[in-house]
């Protein structure tokens, strides 16, 4: 990949631990310890009590309100760059 990609990625990921940030505690919780550290689900559940359906559930809900936001930081981003 070209170093500019790498650049974006990193960006992105920044951007990305940011909005974690403002979710729900056990949605930020539970996607710090899946997709920052890296845990495996039974990990997760051993920590936080929860059965793997729910963090499951809990999981999606974090990544999609995150992703959306990014999507929506982004979308402003372009218009600002466009204007």
């Amino acid at each position: 990949d070209p170093p500019d990609t790498w650049t974006e990625r990193r960006d992105l990921s920044a951007i990305a631990l940011k909005l974690m940030e403002n979710l729900p505690e056990q949605q930020r919780r539970v996607m710090t310890l899946k997709d920052v550290d890296d845990r495996s689900m039974d990990d997760i559940a051993a920590l936080t009590g929860l059965e793997p359906r729910n963090i499951r559930v809990i999981l999606s809900r974090a990544r999609k309100t995150v992703r959306q936001e990014l999507e929506k930081m982004l979308a402003i981003r372009k218009n600002t760059l466009q204007s």
